[in-house]
């Protein structure tokens, strides 16, 4: 079975618990409001704020 296409990227969880996909993926998947989409979520350790 072959490997849809996917991109990857990083993004904050914001203080109303929300994750945005960026307009640049959305629009180069050619996803729009109610199209279903598959997450494959893991916590990455944040880099150092100096």
């Amino acid at each position: 079975m072959p490997k849809e296409a996917g991109l990857k990227f990083t993004r904050y969880v914001k203080k109303d618990k929300r994750v945005t996909v960026p307009t640049e993926i959305m629009d180069a998947l050619g996803i729009k409001e109610g199209d279903l989409v598959e997450f494959t979520i893991r916590k990455i350790k944040p880099p150092v704020k100096g």
